[in-house]
């Protein structure tokens, strides 16, 4: 299960880790890497995650799988809020 988007996921996250410590990260896209992604920044960074995708479904799930607070990346300015 690991093999494809958990290391494509982790590989990513990897890379913003000591940014992660100051705050949340972004995550864009909640598919099938986005998800991993999710369950991945959850238990790498102190703080859960942003997500953002234009699928209100896919908000949704993200929101009930722990995302801080997702977003519709065609409002303006989704990063300030």
């Amino acid at each position: 299960m690991l093999m494809c988007s958990g290391l494509t996921a982790y590989a990513a996250l990897k890379r913003v880790i000591e940014r992660a410590a100051r705050g949340p990260v972004m995550l864009i896209g909640m598919g099938g890497v986005g998800m991993m992604g999710l369950a991945l920044a959850r238990t790498m960074f102190a703080h859960a995650p942003l997500v953002a995708d234009i699928d209100p479904v896919k908000r949704e799930v993200a929101l009930q799988a722990g995302a801080a607070a997702a977003f519709d990346p065609p409002i303006p300015a989704p990063a300030r809020r």
